[in-house]
């Protein structure tokens, strides 16, 4: 069975995809960013699905460790990671892009997902 990890899955567009890999029959691990909204969600889907193919945990998605945790807990839970969605955002001064000045680090919070989930990817999957 396929493994899908969603950030900010517990409502919105997150919670959508959740339920929609849940009724592709995937295995489904998500956050969420307060343990309410985690609990919350759980509640919701456990009327709906069988509670052994989702998994939520707390996690803020700007913080490194944060991330590793959701993804070594999907490995526990369901032993691989297939897709990771990275749904969850946050919010930030708002500047048109080209106004943005050329001194301005443009790095954010996804680069660096990005990069450690393609860290993590290659270790589950090398060549």
């Amino acid at each position: 069975m396929k493994t899908a990890v969603i950030t900010g899955g517990t409502r919105g567009i997150g919670a959508g995809l959740v339920r929609d890999f849940l009724k592709l029959g995937w295995n489904v691990s998500y956050s969420g960013t307060s343990d309410i909204s985690v609990e919350k969600s759980l509640t919701l889907l456990s009327a709906n699905y069988r509670t052994e193919f989702f998994r939520a945990f707390k996690c803020d998605v700007t913080v490194e460790k944060d991330l590793i945790s959701l993804w070594d807990n999907t490995i526990k839970a369901f032993g691989q990671v297939d897709i990771w969605v990275n749904n969850a955002g946050k919010a930030s001064e708002q500047v048109a892009f080209h106004k943005i000045p050329a001194e301005w680090p443009v790095r954010d919070s996804v680069q660096s997902i990005i990069w450690k989930v393609s860290e993590a990817m290659a270790e589950q999957y090398p060549d």
